[in-house]
């Protein structure tokens, strides 16, 4: 029988809720009789005749509107005020109609600001105009949120600074460490 991970470990749910809290915790269990289990980052089918991983009960907030952060929100509808200082016109630009831009040309193994949003990312791969990246540090309602392998088009790299500062280099490369990323 072929099952996913997500089906066995459902499989095994009334258990694990009987033990679960907001610490983390290891939980492991044997499967009878081994079960093919699709990999995807192997890219191949496994028996699995036990499982185990980490898990804990995480405090979730609904929020009804904006979905979007206030604080990206407020990012993607700040301004930009044009003073002539000669005539004295001002002229305000939204950053989305703004056409901003540098000249970075992204390179594997380092890591770069979104200029837009503000978020940290590592540049994993690049190959065939595909740019994978992994967001490395945002924080979204207050809470750090991660993401591995994104992939977007080359031409997108005038929209990152390259992260030159040392410090902020360590604690990125420390967010990446404990992501298991390969940095």
């Amino acid at each position: 029988m072929i099952l996913s991970l997500d089906q066995i470990i459902e499989s095994k749910l009334p258990q694990i809720m009987e033990y679960i809290n907001e610490n983390e915790q290891e939980f492991s269990f044997t499967t009878s009789p081994a079960y093919k289990t699709f990999i995807p980052y192997l890219e191949k089918y496994i028996n699995a005749s036990s499982v185990t991983f980490n898990c804990k009960i995480a405090s979730v907030k609904v929020i009804e509107k904006p979905a979007l952060d206030p604080f990206l929100l407020y990012k993607l509808h700040a301004s930009y005020e044009y003073s002539d200082v000669f005539s004295g016109r001002r002229t305000s630009f939204q950053i989305q109609d703004l056409d901003l831009g540098f000249d970075t040309k992204l390179e594997m193994g380092k890591f770069y600001l979104a200029s837009r949003t503000g978020f940290y990312y590592y540049c994993r791969i690049i190959e065939d105009e595909i740019v994978t990246l992994d967001l490395v540090e945002s924080y979204q309602h207050g809470m750090l949120l991660q993401a591995v392998g994104m992939q977007q088009e080359i031409k997108y790299q005038k929209d990152y600074i390259e992260v030159l500062d040392s410090k902020v280099i360590e604690r990125l490369r420390n967010m990446v460490d404990r992501l298991s990323i390969p940095a």
